[in-house]
């Protein structure tokens, strides 16, 4: 088991990276200012109406990555630890994936909910979510697709 831990790790700074984002640092206001110049860098005629649109959609669709790969390293610690990878994963792995990644949404959200420039909701949690079931679902696919091809007809 104690192999294992490195496998657990990059979850773990995931979860600290995540919960890094939810700082004050990582606020709309603050990320929209470096945002802009960097667009506008490459865009001149870039308005700045244009870029509030945009930048939301880059702030949620940056909610769904996080997810993915906190999803995706989970999956990594859990098969890898207990071996799950050379049998067919069971619905309890993703369920337990599924429950993590859930409490860390919620906590997220919910140490946002404390902070002055930033707003704790459950529309997020739901856009997490996204993140989450898009890397099961891959997860789900490609381990019928190994199963289908590694599986011994009698």
């Amino acid at each position: 088991m104690r192999k294992g831990i490195k496998y657990v790790v990059p979850c773990g700074i995931w979860v600290g990276i995540i919960f890094m984002f939810s700082s004050q640092y990582f606020s709309a206001g603050n990320t929209s200012t470096v945002l802009y110049r960097w667009i506008h860098a490459f865009f001149q005629s870039f308005s700045r109406e244009h870029f509030w649109s945009m930048h939301f959609y880059i702030r949620k669709f940056a909610h769904v990555f996080a997810y993915a790969v906190l999803t995706y390293f989970s999956f990594v610690a859990l098969f890898k630890n207990f071996y799950i990878f050379k049998i067919k994963p069971k619905i309890r792995s993703f369920i337990c994936v599924f429950i993590f990644c859930l409490s860390i949404a919620i906590l997220d959200e919910y140490n946002q909910s404390h902070i002055a420039a930033r707003t704790g909701t459950y529309k997020d949690i739901l856009i997490d979510m996204i993140g989450v079931v898009s890397v099961q679902l891959f997860v789900l696919i490609k381990t019928s697709q190994i199963s289908m091809f590694t599986s011994k007809k009698k």
